[in-house]
């Protein structure tokens, strides 16, 4: 309903200003020991908590765990790409979760 997406905004909203400078960092790291190759770093972390966003919202929709590891794979693939990284080095692991 609208008063939990009006919630929701406001938590990613949080999340957004407490990660970004925290990723960012890491982004610049990865560009300085050329890991990453990424051209505007902001708009890379910008499209990363996007990832990120996209992953809870699945979390939250009770999927199979096949189609869970699969968003899982495709958010790892993401990433990749958004930041110029290399095939299979970004992995995302749930806690509290069984392997999947």
């Amino acid at each position: 309903d609208v008063q939990n997406l009006h919630i929701k905004d406001k938590l990613f909203y949080q999340i957004e200003l407490t990660l970004s400078p925290w990723l960012l960092k890491i982004v610049d790291e990865g560009i300085a020991t050329h890991n990453f190759r990424v051209s505007h770093p902001p708009t890379a972390v910008w499209y990363i908590l996007v990832i990120f966003e996209a992953l809870t919202i699945a979390l939250y929709q009770k999927s199979s765990p096949d189609i869970l590891s699969f968003r899982l794979k495709m958010a790892e693939a993401l990433i990749e790409k958004t930041l110029g990284a290399q095939e299979q080095t970004i992995h995302i692991r749930l806690t509290g979760q069984a392997d999947i």
